[in-house]
């Protein structure tokens, strides 16, 4: 890998599990980029204020959550992570 450094690897909390993975990519063959959506259905084990995912090189355009029985929550994005700063 010319001219990066590899960061630490660090494992996301587990008050927040995922459980199901629904991804959807479309890749731009002349430019070796792509652009997707991607849906995870998680398990929330303990009450939380954000939701940390891995997003390593990935540009985030917009994130929410949408318990079961509540209204939907729109995230603030980050550049290397993105957090979900709402209760859930």
């Amino acid at each position: 890998m010319r001219g990066t450094q590899s960061k630490e690897f660090k494992r996301l909390p587990t008050n927040v599990v995922p459980i199901n993975y629904a991804i959807t990519l479309k890749p731009n063959l002349k430019s070796f980029t792509f652009s997707g959506t991607e849906t995870i259905s998680v398990k929330v084990n303990e009450e939380t204020k954000q939701i940390l995912l891995n997003a390593n090189e990935l540009e985030i355009s917009s994130a929410s959550f949408a318990p079961q029985n509540g209204q939907s929550i729109t995230s603030s994005i980050y550049k290397t992570k993105t957090c979900l700063s709402k209760k859930v």
